[in-house]
């Protein structure tokens, strides 16, 4: 078995990049949306750097950190981590991007990022000033849309105002290799469609 790396021993290493994911797991993500959400962690986590970090924390009326903050080198514990999750309960969301943001703020790390992917049927907030609030502290805000496009104006709008990117992965069936390295080197506001 492969060592876990608590969050302070990881922090030693001064890494390059630490991520943290707010992944949804409410009710409406049961099925293929879920596990597109899994697979588009799992192939970020493959683009981080042998001393980058990683955390995951999910979000279905409550928030729990899946992997807490550690190196994301860990892709055994990460994956079988990832594979526990269910589609279940609420979508509250701010509590966990607040986890998120909070805990980056305790990280040494050249670039921060908070990554949330959801199907955007969430519980309303002020998604935008919190955002922001990232933002002015170098952490980027980017989010991912699974699903159909009810929720692009949203979701987009976090994610200017955080000083990150926007994707929706349109079509269920297509598992994209998102390079989330790429985004912490530029990041902005575009929009990137993945699947048809």
């Amino acid at each position: 078995l492969l060592p876990l790396y608590p969050a302070r021993d990881s922090q030693s290493v001064n890494p390059d990049s630490a991520v943290v994911f707010v992944v949804d797991t409410s009710a409406s993500m049961a099925g293929q949306l879920l596990a597109q959400a899994k697979e588009v962690i799992k192939l970020a986590a493959m683009q981080l750097g042998q001393s980058d970090l990683i955390g995951i924390v999910e979000f279905y009326g409550n928030k729990r950190w899946t992997v807490p903050l550690q190196l994301a080198n860990n892709y055994l514990y990460i994956n079988r981590a990832l594979s526990r999750l269910n589609a279940e309960g609420g979508s509250v969301v701010l509590p966990p991007l607040e986890e998120a943001y909070y805990a980056l703020m305790n990280v040494k790390a050249t670039t921060k990022h908070i990554i949330l992917i959801t199907d955007g049927d969430v519980q309303k907030a002020d998604f935008v000033s919190l955002a922001r609030k990232a933002a002015a502290d170098k952490i980027a805000f980017s989010t991912v849309l699974i699903g159909p496009a009810t929720q692009v104006a949203f979701l987009a709008d976090i994610a200017r105002n955080g000083k990150g990117e926007f994707f929706h992965v349109r079509d269920n069936l297509v598992l994209p290799a998102i390079d989330f390295k790429e985004m912490f080197r530029q990041a902005g506001s575009s929009l990137r469609q993945i699947g048809r």
